[in-house]
């Protein structure tokens, strides 16, 4: 089974991350040439260079992938791809993400800088 990258609510101490328990933990993950997007509650990602993504890597089981993608609306609101993540060692590895499947606003791009997510959400709420 291929990796799957997570940057939002699947994210560990997000709402969705329950989706992920008992699911090996592969550590932190960087995806470049994607921008994330604040849609909300929730965040998307879309392809673009020069451009970064922080969030985490999990081993996900067939069972447990089948329910992400119900989650995620894979087909309708994502499309889950295969995409090229560096680990926290600096390896690159092939894993699955969910790419947004819609438009978004440009100033609503999260900046590199202030994720992953969860810390973005938090200070935007402060």
């Amino acid at each position: 089974m291929k990796p799957l990258f997570v940057y939002g609510t699947l994210m560990q101490g997000g709402g969705n991350h329950p989706y992920l328990e008992g699911q090996k933990y592969l550590g932190q993950g960087e995806l470049k040439g994607y921008a994330m997007y604040d849609l909300g509650w929730y965040p998307c990602i879309l392809p673009q260079a020069e451009e970064g993504v922080k969030g985490e890597l999990y081993l996900p089981d067939a069972q447990a992938l089948a329910h992400i993608d119900r989650l995620e609306g894979n087909g309708s609101l994502y499309n889950r791809k295969t995409v090229t993540v560096k680990n926290e060692r600096g390896d690159t590895l092939q894993a699955w993400t969910y790419v947004w499947n819609g438009q978004v606003d440009a100033p609503k791009k999260v900046d590199y800088g202030k994720q992953p997510w969860l810390n973005y959400r938090h200070s935007a709420s402060l």
